[in-house]
């Protein structure tokens, strides 16, 4: 299913031409439809999982869960076929213990790819969140978290993994955390060492103590592993009325962030949004608009957090990740939406086909759901929801001359959303009732960076001097003169 072309992230200062630059150059592209996953089952208080499994596949084809090294060991086999979602109840016996420590992992596999969405439910609401395939895991992590009650979580298919974890420096004095369950005091740094196939919560949800969040926290292996966040409650309060809803997400490892993102506002949905900006290279340049206001920054390593008021292009030059989180917005004297959380899906992750469905299948709450489609001027017209041209209300995104956005809103069952041209746009899926909310990336196409290098060389172009100056993955094309600003080639 994936892109053969090697494609090279491309990082600019605006308005500044460097001669030489060193940056990463991709080669492992794939998208979402894995053949091999890893899950944790979260440590939620109650509630169950579900996985709801899609594919483009003509021909139906069995998919096996495992989970092994247990005392109840379980081989299912469930049938996957084109058009319909299946939906697999993982047995709440596997569900993460309270404390943290050895967990069961679950392995699903087949061998053809599919995607694969996580459904939490609980008494108090629901979420959802996309997986990541094996293939895509990576050697580092900066872990994002909301502040009350979160955890993480590793997942590992190659023995020995040695996990070393770096807390971030403006972490609480202590919180809950390790193996053994010993304090671990904030700028520490400790390792683990693990066996292939195991699944670990290193920090697990404090019931005694709000611990704040973890945002920040670094982790680095010497083989690749998969990480689950999120938050085991988050407690919304208005006018006395408090109410609580999980989060839970699977990050994508540094080696593919993103430098081009399209960030949404939902006010107009009931709902305030805001985002977090994980930042690994200290003196990273971004470009965002507060209404209508160009901001241009140059950032701290670490995070930094702005309220969304408009829809709007944010740009670096050094890839970053973006955490996006809804809360609570009071409507006659409803909270709509509680608590969710996402990582935005950068532009250059874009795709050209999309499978995604609700939680009705497994939830008793009735959301309602949205797509919110991204989308260049010429990709709008060849986009069709379940072969029928959609009829979707475009907005301006600020700071953009080409994107535009949109929201449709889904009923239950499969929604299959592509370009018929296989011109590439992105989806982010929300839903929201007056006590619970969820939202995530549909899926993605990922340019997986390796430890290869690209130089940039801007300011010494020649004709045909057989050099891909300006690290596109294309030879002998670009302007003698450079001609334009930097930032042209994000918009």
């Amino acid at each position: 299913m994936g892109k053969s072309n090697c494609q090279c992230l491309f990082f600019a200062f605006f308005f500044l031409l460097v001669s030489f630059r060193r940056v990463f150059c991709a080669e492992n592209n794939t998208d979402a439809f894995g053949q091999d996953y890893m899950l944790i089952y979260p440590p939620l208080e109650d509630g169950g999982m579900y996985l709801a499994l899609y594919t483009t596949e003509d021909l139906e084809f069995n998919v096996t869960v495992l989970i092994l090294r247990h005392a109840k060991p379980l081989n299912d086999s469930i049938i996957v076929k084109n058009d319909t979602v299946t939906i697999y109840t993982v047995p709440s016996f596997y569900r993460a213990e309270k404390w943290s420590g050895i967990q069961h992992s679950i392995q699903v596999t087949a061998e053809k790819g599919f995607i694969m969405h996580v459904l939490l439910t609980n008494d108090e609401g629901g979420e959802s969140f996309l997986a990541i395939p094996v293939n895509l895991f990576g050697p580092t992590y900066y872990i994002i978290t909301d502040v009350y009650m979160p955890f993480f979580g590793i997942v590992t298919s190659t023995s020995p993994t040695n996990v070393y974890i770096t807390i971030r420096n403006d972490a609480p004095s202590k919180f809950i955390s390790l193996l053994d369950g010993q304090l671990v005091k904030d700028k520490a740094q400790f390792s683990l060492s693990f066996n292939s196939d195991e699944a670990i919560i290193i920090v697990n949800c404090s019931y005694a103590e709000e611990v704040g969040p973890l945002t920040g926290t670094k982790i680095e292996t010497n083989n690749n592993i998969g990480v689950i966040i999120g938050n085991c409650i988050t407690k919304s309060c208005q006018k006395g009325n408090c109410t609580e809803d999980p989060i839970a997400e699977m990050l994508f490892p540094a080696d593919i962030f993103g430098t081009q993102y399209i960030v949404f506002d939902l006010h107009s949905m009931g709902a305030d949004s805001d985002l977090v900006m994980m930042v690994p290279m200290s003196g990273t340049r971004v470009v965002y608009f507060n209404n209508t206001t160009r901001i241009e920054q140059s950032l701290p390593k670490g995070q930094t957090k702005i309220k969304v008021m408009i829809n709007m292009m944010l740009t670096s030059d050094y890839p970053i990740s973006i955490y996006y989180t809804i809360t609570a917005h009071l409507d006659d004297g409803f909270n709509i939406g509680v608590a969710a959380g996402a990582i935005l899906t950068s532009v250059e992750h874009f795709y050209h086909i999309f499978l995604f469905s609700d939680l009705s299948a497994v939830s008793k709450i009735d959301f309602s759901n949205y797509a919110v489609v991204m989308a260049d001027l010429e990709t709008r017209e060849s986009l069709r929801l379940n072969n029928e041209k959609p009829n979707i209300t475009w907005y301006e995104v600020i700071g953009s001359l080409h994107f535009q956005l949109g929201f449709i809103s889904f009923d239950r069952g499969l929604q299959r959303l592509e370009s018929i041209t296989m011109s590439d746009f992105g989806v982010m899926l929300f839903g929201f009732e007056k006590d619970s909310s969820y939202i995530h990336p549909a899926s993605y196409f990922y340019h997986k960076k390796g430890t290869g290098f690209c130089t940039l060389a801007i300011d010494d172009v020649s004709i045909d001097d057989n050099i891909d100056n300006d690290c596109d993955d294309l030879i002998d094309e670009e302007y003698a003169d450079f001609q334009g600003n930097l930032f042209s080639f994000f918009y």
